[in-house]
């Protein structure tokens, strides 16, 4: 049997609760990634930043590492930002090693569709 890690960065919560749905509902464990530096509460404010942190490919800094390497399934999860991922999730994704695992992406969107997110 697969042990399976569904981890996703949430800004607002709702990737944080299709993340632990999934987990909930294939015995997986859920990992959070959270930044060391939160975005700012006003949502105009948090996309100002993260779209810089787009545009230069920044890695930020986990308040923890999100370690994948125990498991063979991991579901990452991010918030459609500008078209793609969330920074927080680009430097999870940049700080494991996934050869030989089944990575399945997942995106949450307030309406502008999957867009580049996912590739």
């Amino acid at each position: 049997m697969s042990k399976i890690l569904v981890t996703a960065y949430s800004y607002s919560g709702n990737t944080r609760d299709a993340a632990k749905a999934i987990a909930k509902s294939l015995g997986g464990d859920f990992k959070g990634i959270i930044p060391r530096e939160k975005y700012p509460s006003s949502y105009t404010e948090a996309l100002a930043r993260s779209k810089v942190e787009i545009e230069i490919k920044k890695e930020v800094d986990l308040l923890e590492h999100v370690d994948a390497s125990d498991y063979d399934v991991v579901f990452v999860g991010t918030p459609n930002w500008y078209s793609t991922m969330a920074p927080p999730v680009r430097t999870f994704l940049a700080n494991n090693d996934f050869k030989g695992k089944t990575v399945i992406p997942f995106a949450t969107h307030g309406g502008g569709g999957k867009a580049n997110c996912l590739k």
